[in-house]
């Protein structure tokens, strides 16, 4: 029988059978080296391309986007709440929200933030984060204006840090602290 008429699964079957062959039949132990190496190359193969292909599953981000003229709540995950203005966009990644509370914003939103692990702002290169409370963030081109109402918080920019306490507010422009 000619395997190259067969099925792919007949040409399989006749291929494990060669090298079953050849390994009970007293083949050269270079071959039978050569053999094993190339039944480990190609299972590993498979699985780092299973890896790959895998490795993005559940990496989804949720956008959402205020596009009306009035501000707009939002609820999260964590039942922290965003009252989103106009046009102004928050985005996750679904799958990982709950195990690290990271979002990214654009635009202008208020903030009521439910106690738990660190939550993470990401806004115009500056990384806020927070326990919990209520803060207002502004984001206009460059400039950024923070304003905790409730709690602290801890921003983050070009590897300075600065503590905002409620009350008080802080302006970032180009990734400078304004005082």
């Amino acid at each position: 029988m000619d395997d190259s008429n067969s099925g792919t699964k007949d040409g399989w079957k006749s291929l494990t059978d060669k090298l079953d062959f050849a390994d009970n039949n007293g083949v050269d132990p270079k071959i039978r080296r050569r053999i094993t190496l190339l039944r480990v190359g190609i299972a590993s193969f498979l699985m780092i391309g299973a890896s790959l292909t895998f490795k993005f599953v559940g990496e989804d981000y949720l956008v959402i986007t205020n596009q009306s003229e009035n501000a707009e709540l939002h609820y999260l995950p964590d039942s922290s709440t965003v009252l989103l203005e106009s046009n102004a966009t928050i985005r996750y990644k679904i799958e990982k929200y709950k195990r690290n509370r990271k979002i990214e914003l654009s635009g202008s939103a208020y903030l009521e933030i439910k106690g738990g692990d660190i939550f993470e702002i990401s806004v115009n290169r500056l990384i806020v984060n927070t326990i919990m409370g209520s803060v207002r963030l502004d984001h206009s081109n460059e400039e950024v204006l923070l304003k905790p109402i409730r709690g602290k918080l801890v921003v983050k920019s070009r590897n300075k840090i600065k503590e905002v306490n409620a009350g008080e507010e802080l302006r970032v422009k180009n990734e400078k602290f304004i005082l």
